[in-house]
């Protein structure tokens, strides 16, 4: 199966590789059905053609092929197959992962399910599609999200792998600030916010290990996503629900966040993948400073304690270099970036200079 996906790039490998997936994640059979309702087995089989084997096998596998391949028919492949992912992903949750019985298996299914929804989850036709499985984005996935594997897949790079598809995901399916959140949202955000502690507990350890892998990896793109996922759940999160916004605040999300911007202001040479993920991490940091400072004037006295101020400086150096790009999405990257900056600057000088004509009159 993992020899297939690798090869899907190819449409004659991608059709064959669609029948492979088809096969091993049916669902609608009896046996499959019961299975939903309770009845598994009471020793599980590590026979590799046991449904439950099968189907595990065949979402690695279809994880594999979404990171490795962007094509079309990859994409279209997985929308097709998911009613039978919705299934699986439930069933393991309510019959395996939730009542504990994880360690008893040799498939991982947690860390399986968690990657397959983070990538499916990127995308926004696919949201709307599994938005409509009554449990599995209010339910079953923040319960995967909340409560890390654990046992014999636990180590700190997998934590931090579940973390990174943990912030991210949330990133993209939490109700933006601006806009109204659709029924699903609410739910998702009022179980997120009985797990405020569970939450804020991800985004610093998050935070913490993004800081320390930076000069391990080449690669910085996946870290400034993370940083990009953090900053985005603090911030949605914050405007969706006051009593998880004052939750963050005291366990200093303020700092954190003006930590997140000073990491992503560092002077180094960009390369342009880099460029639009880290200004894209920038963004929705100015976004929560935007919001914070409108509704409450004192905390720009804590931004400004945090140094927030000559990180602003050092992300208008950054943008100068890229000014004059050739790529037109980066040279979008770089207006949009300004304008949040700059409504950063503005609201903090007007507060600073009302307070300033205030002591005059005194």
């Amino acid at each position: 199966m993992e020899s297939l996906a690798s090869q899907a790039a190819n449409s004659v490998a991608c059709r064959g590789f669609g029948i492979a997936l088809e096969a091993n994640l049916r669902f609608k059979l009896k046996a499959i059905q019961a299975m939903s309702q309770g009845r598994l087995p009471v020793v599980p089989s590590s026979d590799p053609k046991d449904p439950l084997n099968l189907s595990c096998n065949a979402l690695h596998a279809l994880s594999i092929g979404l990171k490795e391949t962007h094509t079309t028919e990859t994409f279209n492949l997985a929308f097709s197959l998911l009613p039978a992912v919705a299934f699986w992903l439930s069933l393991y949750c309510e019959r395996i992962i939730m009542p504990s019985r994880s360690h008893e298996f040799e498939r991982d299914f947690h860390r399986i399910s968690v990657e397959v929804l983070s990538l499916l989850l990127s995308h926004h036709h696919f949201i709307d599609a599994l938005s409509s499985d009554t449990n599995l984005l209010t339910k079953y996935a923040p319960f995967l999200w909340l409560n890390p594997p654990s046992g014999k897949w636990f180590t700190s790079e997998s934590q931090y792998e579940h973390i990174q598809s943990t912030v991210s995901t949330l990133g993209h399916v939490l109700p933006r600030p601006t806009s109204q959140p659709l029924t699903w949202q609410s739910r998702l955000v009022s179980r997120l916010e009985e797990n405020s502690t569970k939450l804020i507990g991800l985004c610093v350890q998050g935070a913490a290990g993004t800081f320390a892998r930076f000069h391990e990896k080449k690669n910085h793109i996946y870290l400034y996503n993370t940083l990009w996922g953090v900053t985005t759940v603090i911030h949605t999160m914050s405007a969706a629900s006051p009593s998880t916004h004052m939750a963050f605040l005291q366990n200093s999300s303020l700092r954190l966040v003006c930590q997140v911007f000073e990491f992503l202001t560092k002077c180094r040479q960009f390369t342009d993948a880099e460029f639009k993920i880290a200004m894209t991490g920038l963004i929705s940091v100015a976004a929560y400073f935007t919001w914070v400072m409108q509704h409450g004037h004192s905390y720009i006295y804590d931004l400004l304690g945090y140094q927030l101020m000559p990180s602003l400086l050092k992300v208008t150096k950054q943008l100068q270099r890229f000014r004059g790009s050739s790529d037109s999405h980066i040279r979008h990257t770089v207006g949009e970036t300004e304008k949040y900056v700059m409504d950063v600057l503005h609201i903090m000088t007007s507060h600073l200079g009302y307070v300033s004509i205030l002591k005059r009159c005194r």
